[in-house]
């Protein structure tokens, strides 16, 4: 079974994949992984800014000003008086994602099949992290979640494009919107009308399987979230 989750910033959507991974032992696939790895390497973000809240997803880095003395490359640069814009790991993804989108609109989707797929053979586990790992890694035993397949639950949790939606669809997968009213306010600025935050909201709540309000306590989204799961398993 793939359940996958479309929703705003702060929604909800990493506390839905959390308890689907620790309450009925899903593996959390998000189509965002690989960028993530290679932005990692790329700019040496850390696994929170990468893979922590919203917040520091979108909180600017200092390292990475838009202007920036170059006197140690022996460049001349002109210091900025006033404060200057710096890369946030949103807008890195976001970069990123678009780019290869550009290049094969289905590259994100096809990895995530690919992932899934050797999961399901086994003799390997996945950490959002690290990839996919195999016996001997020392990964293994620092966390009961990391464990070796074969898999048969996963949960994606950041679906955003009409061809990532559809892609799944067509495999069988089940998929939810998750709102909250009061948390649930998304991005700002130019990072909510990225195209892929634009994709996210215009794809119908007629197209998928349940609407989940995220309205209450934690406890009462987890009853919602079991509701869903009897319902389409």
């Amino acid at each position: 079974m793939i359940i996958y989750i479309l929703g705003k910033a702060h929604s909800g959507k990493s506390e839905a994949a959390r308890y689907f991974r620790r309450k009925h032992r899903f593996i959390e696939v998000s189509l965002a992984d690989p960028m993530k790895r290679f932005l990692k390497d790329l700019y040496g973000f850390t696994d929170q800014q990468l893979w922590g809240s919203s917040q520091m997803r979108n909180m600017p880095d200092p390292r990475f000003p838009r202007s920036f003395e170059l006197e140690k490359y022996g460049a001349v640069a002109v210091k900025p008086t006033t404060d200057v814009e710096c890369l946030s790991p949103r807008e890195a993804l976001q970069t990123l994602g678009e780019a290869m989108r550009g290049c094969y609109s289905d590259t994100w989707v096809r990895r995530l099949f690919e992932t899934v797929e050797e999961l399901e053979r086994g003799g390997v586990g996945y950490a959002p992290p690290i990839g996919l790992f195999g016996d001997g890694h020392p990964v293994l035993g620092i966390n009961p979640e990391h464990r070796l397949g074969p898999y048969s639950n996963f949960v994606v949790p950041d679906v955003r494009h009409h061809n990532e939606h559809q892609a799944l669809k067509r495999v069988g997968a089940k998929g939810f919107r998750i709102v909250s009213p009061t948390q649930g306010e998304g991005l700002e600025g130019k990072l909510a009308e990225h195209r892929s935050e634009v994709e996210q909201r215009e794809i119908p709540d007629g197209q998928l399987d349940a609407v989940i309000r995220n309205d209450g306590s934690l406890e009462d989204l987890h009853t919602k979230l079991d509701a869903f799961l009897e319902t389409y398993n």
